[in-house]
């Protein structure tokens, strides 16, 4: 080995030379080289770059020792500051929503099921995780929540305290179909062992081997910071005191926790508060709101004070008892009040002065939306978004709308991978060693048996419409163009399952029929050329008779080969059997159920087959 020099390191240099490299490296790093982004980014000496508090360390040093001054931090902004409350709730509204719902998708080619042996099976497992996820009982290890409701409640921890612990006990219940549960915990709960083994490498309540490979967490019996730190199970909880929980089982495998956390660097142990980036900014425009509100108000009382000159103190003598004498010298000249009506009598010779302190209530709008610009850039949100004030053009506030989405989508899918799609996985596992899934007969041992098995899409609230007419014209032309399927932009304009839809329209369509209505997507469209109505079923039309159909110009029949034409009937189409024909034109035949918009009609009325 040779030093900068060329010479060779000899056993008795080796310790000189690397303390010597250990300094030019530590000098290099925090006073710069002197060359390329030395002269700009990395300069120290310079004046507007002195003053810049820079130093830091791993993940664990600049997160995990500060994370719980920014939790609590957080968590009190959110309680008593409208704007940082105004984001948080409104990625929870937009990302979670009414819930984010899976759509069973088994692989049935590859577990060798027809369509129809399939869809029976996706239909099973639907049906039997509706039954958990809408019963607290079954769901929720409390007893209180829905599934969906838990999502709220993990997503907001999350964002508040910066990762949600989440565990999977299996508990037996009377008149319960299955035995997995959720229990979500606080952030503060994950804390360091007491007493703390110094062997080992825990660190803010994560235990990682050596290697960086995740082992464990430590778990607190109690809240670190509730009101009630002891309590009675048989004895005494120590504070403190904490249990060992690994992410898998060891001998099945099966999952005992999940740690829903936004991740920012590699090698991070603990999740950060999304309000942590704009925390002074959010304190100071609270401080700056309280203060302007409350000048405001003050200026707005009618409050009146009335002094007199002091008198001779002889004329008492004769006027005032000595009871009253004590009153008047007990008197306390500070109990002073504002407010509307009031009027305060002051000692004889005190008055009043008030400070005038300047207000810019006049700029008090534009500095709330320009704070609110700086916190929604930061957290993702736009300002129109975050205060609701979609005052611009439409172009502007759909391109606002649009760019939060890609902000809800990306902490969407945080979400169905750190927490919904583990729950759906432990949920079948649990429910198929149960023998509640009765159309499965496979082996669920086999991991690829069980990769075909967990297959699922999960789907949420939209992100509606500005105009929803234009948006559900553009989502028929991209199915049209093949550039989209309708599953995905039923998904996508109101968070429907268009397999549901489906189910829901052939009810409703019988419905109409059996009361002798004309089913709605059967109806005319307005501005269309001609009306456009279902037409009867070939069986409804008898050899010689012809189809009768209004267009621009009038009732016109479709003669039948080898006949004359007739002249139009009066009699209108059979409304029962509007249900089954065809249309010609457009890119093939098309059936009328679920179509968003027909085929442009030919001169002088539409063609049926």
């Amino acid at each position: 080995m040779f030093d900068m020099a060329g010479q060779i390191i000899t056993p008795d240099r080796a310790q000189d030379f690397q303390d010597s490299w250990y300094s030019s490296y530590y000098a290099g790093a925090y006073h710069g080289s002197g060359t390329g982004y030395g002269h700009y980014g990395a300069n120290v000496t310079k004046n507007e770059l002195r003053g810049w508090l820079w130093r830091g360390g791993d993940a664990d040093a600049d997160i995990g020792y500060n994370s719980q001054i920014l939790r609590e931090r957080s968590r009190d902004a959110f309680m008593g500051i409208p704007l940082a409350s105004a984001a948080i709730e409104t990625l929870d509204t937009n990302v979670i929503g009414e819930g984010l719902v899976p759509a069973p998708s088994v692989d049935g080619d590859f577990l060798g099921l027809s369509d129809e042996e399939t869809a029976a099976l996706n239909k099973e497992i639907s049906d039997k995780w509706d039954w958990w996820a809408d019963d607290p009982r079954e769901c929720d290890f409390e007893q209180k929540y829905d599934f969906y409701t838990i999502q709220h409640i993990a997503y907001q921890s999350m964002l508040l305290s910066g990762d949600c612990p989440v565990l999977y006990p299996l508990t037996t219940r009377p008149n319960s179909m299955f035995d997995l549960r959720l229990r979500i915990l606080e952030s503060d709960r994950i804390r360091n062992p007491m007493p703390f083994d110094v062997y080992k490498n825990i660190f803010n309540g994560v235990e990682m081997s050596d290697d960086g490979e995740l082992i464990a967490y430590h778990i607190a019996e109690v809240h670190p910071l509730a009101i009630l730190r002891f309590r009675y199970m048989g004895v005494v909880t120590v504070p403190g005191r904490t249990f060992r929980v690994t992410p898998f089982g060891g001998d099945t495998g099966r999952r005992n926790m999940v740690l829903l956390i936004r991740p920012e660097r590699p090698e991070q142990r603990r999740g950060v508060p999304i309000l942590s980036v704009c925390l002074e900014l959010l304190k100071q425009q609270g401080r700056y709101v309280d203060a302007t509100v409350l000048g405001a108000v003050i200026q707005s009382y009618f409050t009146a004070f009335v002094t007199s000159d002091f008198p001779d103190p002889t004329i008492f003598n004769e006027l005032l008892s000595e009871r009253q004498k004590r009153q008047i010298i007990n008197f306390n000249p500070y109990n002073i009040q504002l407010g509307p009506g009031i009027v305060n009598f002051m000692r004889p010779g005190h008055e009043v002065k008030f400070s005038n302190p300047t207000q810019p209530q006049h700029t008090f709008g534009e500095f709330t939306i320009a704070v609110a610009k700086f916190v929604g850039s930061a957290l993702g949100i736009p300002y129109e978004v975050l205060l609701k004030q979609y005052n611009a053009s439409y172009s502007a506030s759909r391109a606002a709308l649009l760019d939060f989405w890609k902000r809800v989508r990306k902490h969407r899918k945080q979400v169905i991978t750190q927490l919904c799609q583990p729950t759906y996985e432990e949920w079948l596992t649990d429910a198929i060693s149960l023998g509640r899934i009765e159309k499965f007969k496979g082996n669920f041992d086999d991991p690829l048996v069980k990769r075909a098995m967990l297959r699922c899409v999960w789907s949420g609230a939209s992100a509606g419409s500005l105009d929803p007419k234009k948006e559900v014209e553009a989502a028929d032309q991209r199915v049209r163009a093949g550039f989209s399927t309708i599953e995905r932009e039923a998904a996508e304009l109101n968070g429907s399952d268009y397999r549901e839809n489906i189910r829901q329209q052939s009810m409703e369509k019988t419905q109409f029929e059996d009361a002798e209505l004309v089913f709605p997507p059967y109806r005319p469209l307005a501005g269309m050329a001609s009306g456009i109505t279902a037409p009867p079923t070939p069986e409804s039309t008898k050899p010689g008779e012809a189809v009768q159909q209004e267009g621009a110009g009038g009732a016109e029949q479709e003669p039948v080969p080898g006949q004359t034409p007739s002249k139009p009937s009066a009699s209108p189409v059979p409304v029962a059997s509007r249900s089954k024909r065809k249309i010609k034109g457009g890119s093939g035949a098309r059936t009328g159920l679920g179509m968003l918009n027909w085929p442009e009609a030919p001169a002088g009325g539409s063609t049926y087959e």
